[in-house]
């Protein structure tokens, strides 16, 4: 009899192992499908778009993207959802920069995508110079709402509809890199954009130092 219960014991033992290991081993074979994933989106842009961007994805993470040249633009972006690290993020950028914004600052040029325009005709913005007022804008994108509420995060802690760009206030943007021209085949001149920048791109990144988050984006138009 004891001999019986011993043998449960043991048999249970060996089961919540085996099951344990098979857990971890497809939490470890999807951790690397996401990293291949990643890292082959990268691989699809020019390297001049994404060299600043981590190699490695890590923590609570998201991405968003767009390669449909009847949208008027191409992007990605990864967001850093729990980035210890963003305080010092923001210190490195920060003399590394083309130039920096606050989210709230109400003459960013955001690039939108068409069909957010055309679901919302009143968001449609027309723009006629990068000076303004002693400074230079470079056009940013404009950063549409994703649901990450599966992972714990809140929309408020990113979005706000109360900014040019569509991030919450305690963002700062630092654009990394801002050139006219055509840089994406396919994409026609922006009747949105001002003189001379009717085609063109710029990359940077976006932190909030009070929720931990970096954002790393690129767009072309």
């Amino acid at each position: 009899m004891i001999m019986n219960k011993l043998a449960i014991v043991i048999l249970v033992l060996i089961t919540l192992s085996t099951s344990c290991k098979n857990k971890d081993s497809r939490k470890e074979y999807f951790k690397q499908y996401v990293q291949n994933d990643y890292t082959e989106k990268l691989k699809s842009f020019p390297e001049y778009l994404v060299d600043f961007f981590p190699s490695q994805i890590d923590g609570v993470y998201g991405m968003s993207e767009t390669k449909d040249t009847t949208n008027e633009c191409i992007y990605f972006m990864y967001y850093d959802l729990s980035n210890i690290k963003s305080t010092s993020i923001d210190s490195i950028f920060s003399s590394k920069v083309k130039a920096v914004y606050n989210a709230v600052d109400t003459n960013i040029i955001s690039v939108r995508i068409k069909s957010r325009i055309e679901d919302d005709p009143t968001k449609e913005m027309f723009y006629n110079n990068i000076f303004i007022n002693g400074r230079y804008y470079y056009p940013v994108p404009y950063f549409e709402k994703v649901d990450y509420s599966s992972v714990g995060i809140k929309s408020e802690d990113i979005y706000s509809s109360k900014t040019p760009c569509g991030l919450t206030k305690d963002f700062t943007i630092y654009v990394l890199g801002s050139k006219q021209g055509s840089y994406w085949k396919g994409l026609k001149p922006s009747e949105h954009m001002p003189k001379d920048w009717k085609n063109g791109f710029s990359k940077g990144v976006c932190v909030n130092t009070k929720k931990g988050i970096v954002i790393y984006w690129f767009v072309i138009w």
